[in-house]
């Protein structure tokens, strides 16, 4: 049996703020008019990406590839859902930041995933530990500021 590395307290902090963005996500697609009904039905079955964070944030309980597996899945989907769902609301710079968030995130992921796929002995090296988790916590930045963005719009939108 192993020691739990992470508080419960923390997890349940995590919780409210990772549903909040699930609601938006979910407002969002269902407020899409490019996308059809199909398609919407598809993002929204992808948006269960909710039940791998919830994988991903209990690493002191799954661990291994079932944690790897998880976060990949949920990375994954939520780079599906922003690129499949746009807004109506055309803004220059969130349109042009979005795909370069987008790009960045997937090579950070691609970084971290390949630092911790190879070496084997990655947490004895502290130059190679530093920079994985480093790219992880650059990888979600980016991924979430996808979020951020999508927030800001809301805002424009309920302001017009």
């Amino acid at each position: 049996m192993h020691e739990k590395e992470y508080n419960t307290l923390i997890t349940i902090y995590i919780i409210g703020p990772v549903y909040l963005l699930f609601l938006l996500r979910v407002n969002r697609t269902l407020r899409e008019n490019k996308i059809s009904q199909h398609t919407r039905r598809m993002v929204l079955i992808v948006l269960f990406a909710q039940y791998n964070t919830m994988v991903v944030v209990r690493y002191d309980t799954i661990r291994g590839a079932v944690h790897y597996i998880c976060t990949f899945l949920t990375f994954l989907k939520l780079l599906l859902h922003h690129g499949i769902v746009s807004n109506t609301l055309k803004h220059e710079s969130i349109d042009f930041l979005k795909p370069i968030l987008a790009f960045c995130s997937v090579v950070f992921m691609f970084g971290f995933g390949g630092l911790v796929v190879f070496p084997h002995d990655i947490k004895n090296n502290t130059v190679l530990w530093t920079v994985c988790c480093f790219l992880e916590i650059a990888a979600l930045f980016s991924l979430g500021a996808l979020d951020i963005l999508d927030i800001y719009r809301v805002g424009i939108q309920i302001d017009s």
